[in-house]
């Protein structure tokens, strides 16, 4: 009886201090889910057309494919070498950076890329004669692309500056090429980071009208105004038409965005970006355009092709099936707004592939680019995106992402929110976000836990 007594007791006493405890409990981010158990053979979208899947396998070699200055590299087992890498590159593939939860997606949780220096064929050393690890690139982060702010004479850059150089290996004998001083441009507050961009989903998003992006910006519109959010869209210089790629959504079809990583990332020159990236006439081995037709099920297609092909059929990530708390989560989303911006579905209209025409995208974007305020400002103007504006990141797939924001500064989802918010400054107006991270930071933790659980599940 005593024993009994003792034991009520207890659990009266301990009661109100586990209430308390499960009261204070912190909200974090449960962190990525596991990643497919075959990241090398991602989804196609389905419904596609016979001759679209047959091209689909040659499509994702395309952009497996290492390239080396002569085609000489020794590529990884199962893939091929490819003709034109440098004068200035990143990597040596595309699927290095783009991996994660598949080919074709997001940044690893650790990059090659901070190891590849001017290495030849497996030697991925940086110690070689004239390249410097550059203090913003680190091992364990994401994969980047650097834009330079300003030019020497104090005008604007914003042009994209691969990491390294191909002098000093030994496919490129003769090429003398030094490195951009990093050090000197971090140190002048020049530099700007952007991190990989998911590329799965393109076709859906190719295919989503310009008008249902307008009428989309005017939907909403007193709820917007409330919360202080007036996003707009970019254009494109040569048509009109509005850009849907890119962190200031700069880029207007899935073939520019090839042509242009094509040419920024690997050094190739082809059929959109004709030049190669640096001019230094040392390194200059082979005149014309490097991207040259390969066969295909389909007949001879250009590689530019053949990746952008695989843009467009590469399926998103399927979400998980929702939990109760995941469930809350999705309606909190709306509740405080996030939904204003990254708007959960928008439609597809026509396209010559049946397989992407009249489909809802759950991407969850406007499409749209925002005024982000000083905190997130990179000082880069891309088109009609000033240098505190970027587009609406599209969450689908965030539940498997290692890394956030345009700069990939945080791995932590809570800290990705927080960093939306942003006053207004002398130079730059406040964030857009505000209100609804006000909203946000207004949730109790375990609303807050509901709402980081639904963006793990996407």
């Amino acid at each position: 009886m005593l024993l009994h007594s003792k034991t009520i007791t207890t659990a009266l006493l301990t009661a109100p201090f586990l209430l308390l405890s499960q009261l204070c409990a912190q909200s974090k981010d449960p962190g990525p889910r596991p990643l497919r158990f075959n990241p090398t053979q991602p989804p196609m979208v389905t419904g596609a057309s016979a001759s679209d899947a047959a091209l689909f396998p040659a499509a994702l070699a395309a952009f497996r494919q290492f390239y080396s200055v002569n085609g000489t590299f020794v590529a990884p087992a199962g893939q091929f070498a490819g003709v034109g890498l440098g004068p200035r590159f990143n990597h040596l593939d595309c699927g290095s950076c783009h991996g994660v939860p598949f080919l074709g997606g997001s940044s690893f949780a650790t990059t090659s890329q901070a190891g590849i220096g001017n290495g030849q064929g497996t030697d991925y050393g940086v110690n070689a004669p004239g390249q410097q690890l550059p203090p913003f690139l680190k091992p364990v982060g994401p994969s980047i692309a650097v834009r330079l702010k300003y030019k020497k004479d104090g005008t604007r850059d914003g042009g994209t500056h691969p990491i390294w150089t191909i002098a000093g290996r030994a496919d490129a004998p003769g090429c003398v090429l030094p490195q951009t001083d990093w050090a000197t441009e971090v140190a002048n507050n020049n530099v700007a980071i952007r991190i990989t961009t998911p590329t799965f989903g393109a076709g859906f998003i190719e295919a989503i009208p310009d008008n249902t992006i307008v009428a989309n910006k005017t939907a909403n519109l007193a709820a917007k105004n409330a919360l202080g959010i007036h996003g707009h869209e970019n254009r494109s210089a040569t048509d009109g038409s509005v850009s849907k790629f890119g962190w200031k959504g700069q880029t207007s079809t899935i073939r520019l965005f090839t042509g242009d990583a094509f040419v920024n990332e690997l050094g190739v020159t082809n059929t959109v970006f004709v030049n190669e990236n640096d001019p230094t006439p040392s390194c200059q081995f082979h005149p014309g355009i490097e991207d040259v037709p390969q066969a295909t099920p389909n007949g001879p297609m250009l590689r530019l092709d053949l990746m952008a092909h695989f843009m467009r059929f590469l399926a998103p990530p399927t979400p998980v099936a929702p939990t109760a708390s995941s469930a809350n989560g999705q309606t909190l989303f709306s509740t405080i707004g996030c939904n204003m911006c990254h708007t959960p579905t928008l439609n597809t209209g026509a396209s010559a592939s049946p397989a992407l025409a009249n489909k809802p995208v759950p991407l969850y974007s406007d499409l749209l680019v925002h005024k982000m305020g000083a905190g997130l400002a990179d000082d880069i103007i891309q088109g009609l995106a000033g240098p505190d504006e970027f587009r609406t990141a599209p969450l689908w797939g965030i539940g498997q992402r290692y890394y956030f924001m345009h700069d990939g500064r945080t791995a932590d989802l809570k800290a990705a929110i927080a960093a939306h918010a942003s006053p207004a400054t002398a130079q730059y107006a406040a964030s857009e976000a505000n209100a609804v991270v006000t909203k946000w930071n207004a949730l109790t933790e375990t609303q807050k836990q509901d709402l980081l659980n639904f963006l793990r599940s996407l």
